[in-house]
């Protein structure tokens, strides 16, 4: 008894449910617990099933219903063509539909050929495909210089100059879109290819020779004025009176230096005291400007 189980395998069966009543009776009265919990799993999986089976009764049935009335779902693509089979009924597209489009064709008279008495198959054939042949390089020709030609009954051309058609408010709109995205992308690209020399560069004309390099005679903008080196005046230079400096300049030779090393005991005494003199006149000058 404890390895029974309880199958349903149909929804509508009235035997399998007393079936199951009668096995459930049993179980209590045997008091095995183990048929009495296979019992309530085969209930509630019959439960289950008849809710699903009813829940797609009641699908099935709502989606192959007849519509009913104005409360069923229109189409967003299916209003849209309602919405233009009206506005097309009141006339709002009657110009439109008949407009020229820019580059169309033109269009050919309907020619009827008929065959003509003693024509044989042949003939009419071959003059079919001549009169088709002269009015394409006829259609050509106006298409290409810009005319009308009009054959008169005697056999004569007329041509004349095709009338220029009107543009419309839309197609000058295109066009000045047109022009100003082209203006755009040119622009753009001009700036990419700039490198901000551009003004600076030298317009030479054909044959002209440089015989020296230039000469720049302005100072940059913003540049800082600055002496060239051994022309800055030092400060010791205002304090000392000309004689004196005329008198340094005048002890040194030019190209030729004293190292301390080399100078004897009394000229060492005097740079010494001529240094100490200079660090002390120094020192001086900043005080007082410090002041």
């Amino acid at each position: 008894m404890s390895n029974l189980a309880v199958e349903v395998d149909s929804v509508d069966s009235s035997i399998e449910l007393l079936v199951a009543a009668i096995t459930l009776t049993v179980a209590f009265a045997l008091d095995d617990l183990v048929l009495a919990r296979c019992f309530l799993e085969g209930v509630l999986a019959f439960a289950f099933g008849i809710c699903e089976r009813t829940k797609r009764l009641k699908f099935s049935k709502k989606v192959n219903s007849a519509p009913d009335g104005d409360d069923d779902f229109i189409p967003q693509a299916v209003q849209k063509i309602q919405r233009l089979q009206d506005e097309t009924k009141k006339g709002k597209f009657s110009k439109s539909a008949t407009e020229d489009r820019e580059g169309s064709t033109k269009d050919f008279k309907d020619v009827v050929f008929s065959k003509r008495k003693n024509e044989s198959e042949y003939q009419f054939k071959r003059r079919m495909n001549r009169e088709v042949e002269n009015a394409i390089a006829k259609s050509q020709f106006e298409d290409k210089f810009d005319v009308n030609l009009d054959q008169k009954d005697n056999g004569e051309m007329k041509v004349e100059k095709k009338k220029k058609k009107e543009k419309t408010e839309h197609q000058i709109q295109r066009k000045e879109a047109k022009k100003e995205r082209l203006r755009n992308i040119k622009q753009n690209r001009r700036e990419k290819n700039m490198t901000g020399f551009e003004e600076l560069s030298d317009r030479l004309s054909f044959g002209e020779v440089a015989m020296a390099p230039p000469v720049l005679t302005a100072k940059p903008r913003k540049a800082e004025e600055r002496d060239k080196p051994g022309t800055k005046d030092l400060l010791l230079k205002d304090v000392l009176s000309g004689v004196q400096r005329k008198q340094v300049f005048k002890q040194r030779t030019v190209g030729k230096t004293l190292k301390r090393k080399h100078m004897t005991i009394a000229q060492q005494r005097i740079t010494d005291k001529e240094r100490e003199r200079a660090v002390l006149m120094y020192r001086q000058i900043k005080e007082r400007q410090a002041q």
